[in-house]
């Protein structure tokens, strides 16, 4: 889950990457075509605001075609700035530590998404750098041979305008847009408008789009797939402002809440006293349930500073940052009461036990704890579930849904003891689907024990797309 943009000034694109900060918060970078064809990037760790805009100018100049990115890391070190995008073939680099720069690249990407298995297409340790190849050697029908899933947009020092390409199962999201007469593309339709453009259309499952200041070329290189959006960019990834095949995520997660309050039993909801969320993507999903149950909903947590915890890159970095980043606010009473707190998801645990003990603490009498996902990463008939397409949950994950047998109520119970909560509830595969409102076979569910996606492509073995270089 990374965020990419297209605009036509540095300021824009820079106010881009700053509305996607949410899909990434380990790095940033910008490339530029100028009007003589060259291509130049600077990337440096850390927030896209870390690096002034006003020093970017001097970099990089405020003229000519601009893609940007935010990065949340799935492989590779998440410390290195080689790792940051976007990622490049050719031209010179001078690496300062704390930031990159290159000048006269051949081509520079940015890239939202995973190549599955992209080991063995090439040797690099990157896999956009490995699209980046496949690009230089087959073109735009780079689409037709790898496996994968991606948002993809593309500047070529030997071609004009940018390139952007979605992988043919739509899985990671893209949409193109208007500002000032001139077309832009993001991640997400909010920072279209948040840049002051007009959101036009999602780009196509299987597209490509070659976009200039004042017109843009479309080509359907591969269709007649199914598709396979991922649903967690409703519950939890995007910003809760955007929309995704028609369906607003505001909308979706409060249905979530709504169907939350349909399935957790009658008996607990007639003992809540309110019912609250760990922030912040869940608001609406506790806003939905308070409104369907009557039961009232309080603030009750904070984040002293907006990092989001699950982007950390290492368990020990998640746990630091949610200790000491949850917060109860000190005009809550909590004393004698019974509350119910829901999350968009449980992964590995981090998040839900620290906020039931920061309730127990408070003098919460009974905490329970609903999410709004199915259980992600459970083992199904001998398949490691997770993550394979741009979320960092890989199938070898620490689940809490390996941890325990979810599906034992013995083990269930255990879960339930060990995270000191007096209840946890699930929200049901239907019950999610029914939220969405789009049909099963149309979303990629794999870390819920879902099908393979890419396993429906019918593309060519991988070795035989390697000898194709």
């Amino acid at each position: 889950m990374c965020g990419i943009v297209v605009a036509h000034s540095l300021h824009d694109v820079y106010k881009g990457l700053k509305a996607l900060q949410h899909r990434g918060q380990e790095a940033c970078g910008i490339a530029v075509k100028k009007h003589d064809g060259s291509v130049d990037v600077v990337k440096w760790l850390g927030l896209v605001d870390e690096f002034s805009l006003d020093d970017l100018y001097k970099i990089v100049g405020g003229s000519g075609l601009f893609i940007g990115h935010v990065r949340y890391s799935t492989s590779g070190s998440k410390e290195a700035i080689e790792n940051a995008h976007p990622h490049y073939l050719g031209g010179e680099v001078k690496n300062y530590g704390t930031h990159l720069v290159v000048r006269g690249a051949e081509v520079a990407g940015v890239h939202n998404g995973t190549i599955v298995d992209h080991k063995t297409f090439a040797d690099d340790d990157c896999d956009t750098k490995t699209f980046l190849r496949y690009y230089k050697a087959k073109g735009l029908d780079v689409v037709k041979m790898i496996d994968a899933a991606y948002s993809i947009i593309i500047l070529d020092s030997k071609q004009d305008g940018a390139f952007v390409l979605r992988d043919p199962l739509g899985i990671r999201p893209l949409w193109l847009g208007k500002k000032d007469g001139r077309f832009v593309a993001a991640s997400e339709d909010s920072a279209i408008l948040e840049i002051g453009g007009t959101p036009h259309r999602e780009v196509r499952p299987g597209e490509t789009v070659q976009i200039f200041r004042d017109k843009n070329i479309p080509n359907l290189v591969r269709n007649g797939l199914p598709h396979a959006f991922c649903f967690f960019e409703w519950n939890y990834l995007a910003n809760r402002n955007s929309s995704f095949n028609g369906r607003r995520v505001l909308e979706v997660r409060t249905k979530l809440g709504e169907q939350l309050a349909r399935e957790i039993p009658k008996e607990i909801i007639k003992r809540l006293d309110l019912v609250t969320y760990v922030p912040s993507a869940p608001e609406p999903c506790a806003r939905g349930f308070s409104y369907a149950t009557g039961i009232p909903h309080m603030e009750v947590f904070y984040k002293k500073k907006s990092e989001r915890s699950f982007m950390q890159p290492a368990q020990d970095m998640r746990e630091k940052s949610i200790h000491g980043n949850l917060y109860i606010h000190d005009t809550v009473d909590l004393k004698g009461k019974t509350i119910l707190i829901i999350d968009d998801s449980i992964v590995r645990g981090n998040v839900h036990r620290n906020a039931i003990a920061k309730a127990r603490e408070a003098g919460a009498k009974e905490v329970f704890f609903a999410s709004c996902t199915p259980p992600i990463g459970e083992a199904k008939l001998e398949v490691e579930h997770g993550c394979l397409y741009g979320v960092d949950m890989p199938p070898s994950d620490a689940f809490v849904a390996r941890k325990y047998n979810l599906n034992d109520p013995q083990d269930f119970q255990r879960f339930v003891t060990d995270s000191k909560a007096d209840g946890i509830f699930y929200i049901s595969k239907i019950g999610l689907v029914d939220a969405i409102g789009l049909p099963e076979n149309s979303l990629c569910m794999f870390c819920i024990g879902g099908p393979k996606p890419t396993a429906q492509t019918g593309l060519k073995s991988f070795e035989d797309n390697k000898q194709n270089l």
